[in-house]
């Protein structure tokens, strides 16, 4: 379980909706998953997604998100986190996003195609795209306090306006309960706010430190 204390628990809450929302469109049937890493573990990814109708390719490289993430454990030792965290784009699709972690052939994310949001999960070794619900976007509901000139990450091509930093806390009820990958869940959820709250309100989020307790 991720707790803050006197707050409501923010990422159960974001995990929920992302679980629960309805099915519609192109992807009714598990997706065939094409893994083309780059040359070097910092290269670019492609991710090539087929379904019934054709194909889709995520152009990934790492996430900003976790760009300066540092992972301990309860003693205070370096935690290697099993998946990695990407950020990116649908191939020829100029106005798409996605966030994705990737360990293998499993992934876990969100992307952005064609005005929906699709979540990517992989789960007894099949994968499946199911729609998010449905959504407006109002890149400007937020108010910015200060003017700031619009930063664009080249690893997403999405512009941000503010950024701010977090932390993760991962205690042991929670790890068992994601069967061992309770961090990996936990960066994942938050990678793929980053790519939401960057959309909807010019918003990044970067994720300076993780703590995993078991």
């Amino acid at each position: 379980m991720l707790q803050q204390r006197h707050k409501p628990n923010g990422l159960r809450v974001i995990a929920f909706l992302l679980a629960t929302c309805p099915g519609w469109g192109l992807f009714a049937t598990p997706v065939t998953v094409i893994h083309q890493p780059g040359a070097e573990p910092t290269s670019q990814q492609r991710v090539t997604l087929r379904h019934p109708h054709g194909e889709l390719s995520l152009l990934l490289n790492a996430s900003d998100a976790a760009s300066r993430l540092q992972v301990l454990d309860g003693s205070g030792q370096a935690v290697i986190p099993a998946e990695r965290l990407f950020a990116g784009v649908i191939e020829h699709e100029s106005d798409s996003w996605a966030r994705v972690s990737m360990a293998g052939s499993h992934l876990d994310g969100v992307f952005a195609y064609r005005g929906l949001r699709y979540r990517i999960s992989t789960d007894n070794e099949q994968t499946r795209v199911t729609p998010l619900a449905k959504h407006h976007q109002h890149p400007a509901a937020l108010p910015v306090s200060a003017p700031m000139p619009a930063i664009t990450s080249t690893a997403t091509r999405t512009p941000f306006r503010r950024q701010t930093n977090i932390a993760v806390v991962v205690d042991s009820q929670y790890n068992d309960q994601h069967g061992g990958r309770g961090l990996e869940k936990a960066l994942s959820i938050i990678n793929s706010v980053d790519g939401i709250y960057r959309a909807e309100f010019g918003l990044a989020l970067h994720i300076e430190t993780a703590l995993l307790y078991t």
